[in-house]
């Protein structure tokens, strides 16, 4: 059973703390403006080899990438495991785009959450998810949601 932590304070200090290490800094991802996911991809010999087993998309805030991460979320297996980070609140006007795919991935906050500047989720398509949202100015690193995966199948527990 593996740890994860998410914190969403901005671009250049929130965190995806796996097993005790911030992947975003370790492996070169560079979280940006918009929804950053990560999608669990245990069993992938590349994303396993590297010891971090999760697949990362940024989609910008423009409809037309809210068009793709909703797409993207269309594709997913049911039970596949996800984790989201936004640290600069949603697209407006995108509710009705966005809250079917947030919804499929276990959220039931995301109409509350839309009107937050940090937001962040660990869910499972299908199934259930972690969120927690809210305001953070001051990077005081109280947006965050904490998990434990079971390999290998990707299984989320609090």
């Amino acid at each position: 059973m593996t740890s994860a932590t998410l914190v969403s304070i901005n671009d250049t200090i929130s965190e995806f703390l796996w097993d005790n290490h911030n992947c975003i800094d370790m492996n070169g991802f560079k979280i940006k403006s918009g929804i950053n996911l990560w999608v669990c991809q245990f069993g992938n010999s590349d994303y396993d080899f590297a010891g971090f087993p999760f697949q990362f998309t940024n989609y910008p805030k423009t409809p037309q990438q809210m068009d793709e991460f909703v797409k993207k979320v269309n594709t997913l297996d049911p039970g596949m495991q996800v984790a989201i980070i936004l640290y600069d609140g949603f697209l407006s006007g995108m509710q009705d785009t966005l809250l079917p795919a947030f919804q499929s991935l276990g959220s039931q906050s995301f109409q509350e959450a839309q009107l937050c500047q940090n937001y962040c989720m660990i869910g499972r398509k299908g199934g259930s998810a972690i969120e927690s949202y809210g305001d953070d100015p001051f990077g005081l690193r109280k947006i965050r949601v904490n998990a434990k995966f079971e390999w290998p199948d990707c299984w989320i527990s609090n």
